[in-house]
């Protein structure tokens, strides 16, 4: 005889035994089999105690399928094995930590689509999981639209990551809308001499959208309309990288390749935060003309801010630090006869990316020059 009847041989003895009066086992026994779940999480206790593994499993196992929490626990605690089986069976019963549970690791696991974990997880009855309550607050009105390439379903964990700190940054992206696709045929490696990331997508681009595409290993860059992020980019990492999309240039010293393109005016692209002179010191007219072309020009109220006058009439570039104006920025370091300028003094995020305060200046210029597009 199967193990699994021998419960229903015990509660039949019982019942022929039975006098009018039932004693508290056999009420146990009664509701256990009238699908209390308490009286069956009992039953299982009692098995176990009596060293009966098999029938406390049947019985902490029908426990937990009509919502036992104490039953769920034992099974974890006593049949650690099928932790996955006893996690989904909570989940299935609503209980928060094992829904959460199971909604993060799904999140990983290559068989699951991003559709399907949204269909799963974003339900009205999940409202209690916080921490995608970002993905159900997607605005509508895009001013950009984001497409984020990845090579394995195991990523959905990174991009729902990436869609929390986009929330989370200083800068105007909240209206960007971002769409999930999967590309199996993503191949990326690491260049040997800049150790960026470089990857190779069948995804079809448009020129009018953006592309973010995750690679395993390498630096992370930005290069037109596609941003590749490396497996460990951060919160920080982002935020410059998407401010190169806004249009600021890098403040710190550029390769000389690059430079030589950035600074010498090869590249079509006028940063937000960056002017370049080929002289350290002007006459007022050239002066009053690099101020009305400056993109911070509203921010600064006279052009004598932006230089020092000598005795010999010249102005010296640079403005008091206190000030916002014209400082030294290092990117065309690189590049004889070319002098990069900032807009303040202190560091940003676009000289080093662990900053993760953005200057009030930054944020609306960026949000000026999304207005204007």
């Amino acid at each position: 005889m199967k193990k699994g009847w021998r419960p229903l041989l015990m509660v039949f003895c019982l019942l022929l035994t039975a006098d009018s009066q039932p004693t508290r086992q056999q009420q146990q026994w009664f509701a256990s089999f009238a699908n209390d779940p308490a009286a069956q999480h009992q039953t299982a206790l009692t098995f176990w105690q009596q060293g009966q593994k098999s029938d406390a499993l049947y019985w902490w196992q029908r426990a937990a399928q009509r919502g036992s929490q104490g039953a769920l626990q034992s099974l974890t605690k006593h049949f650690p094995q099928q932790r996955r089986k006893w996690l989904v069976l909570a989940a299935e019963q609503g209980e928060p930590a094992a829904v959460r549970a199971l909604a993060a690791r799904q999140l990983r696991q290559p068989g699951i689509s991003w559709s399907q974990w949204q269909a799963r997880w974003l339900q009205p009855r999940y409202e209690f999981l916080q921490e995608y309550e970002h993905l159900r607050n997607r605005s509508a009105d895009c001013q950009q639209q984001v497409t984020v390439v990845a090579g394995s379903n195991r990523q959905k964990a990174r991009y729902v990551q990436l869609l929390r700190d986009v929330q989370a940054i200083e800068l105007p992206t909240a209206q960007w809308c971002f769409e999930w696709q999967l590309d199996a045929s993503l191949q990326c490696t690491v260049d040997d001499a800049s150790q960026r990331a470089q990857c190779a997508t069948s995804t079809p681009q448009v020129a009018e959208q953006r592309y973010i595409v995750f690679a395993a290993a390498g630096k992370s860059s930005a290069h037109g309309n596609r941003l590749t992020l490396s497996e460990h980019s951060d919160r920080a990492v982002l935020a410059h990288e998407l401010a190169h999309w806004l249009g600021f240039a890098d403040e710190y010293p550029m390769s000389k390749p690059l430079a030589e393109h950035f600074c010498q005016g090869r590249y079509d692209f006028r940063p937000l935060n960056l002017v370049t002179t080929t002289a350290r010191t002007l006459t007022t007219a050239e002066l009053k003309r690099l101020w009305q072309t400056l993109p911070w020009r509203s921010a600064v109220a006279d052009w004598r801010q932006l230089a020092q006058r000598g005795a010999d009439g010249r102005w010296q570039l640079g403005s008091d630090s206190e000030v916002i104006g014209l400082h030294p920025a290092a990117t065309c370091d690189a590049v004889d006869g070319v002098y990069a300028w900032k807009p303040l003094a202190q560091q940003t995020p676009m000289e080093r990316h662990q900053l993760q305060q953005w200057p009030a200046l930054y944020q609306r210029l960026a949000t000026q020059a999304l207005m204007a597009n």
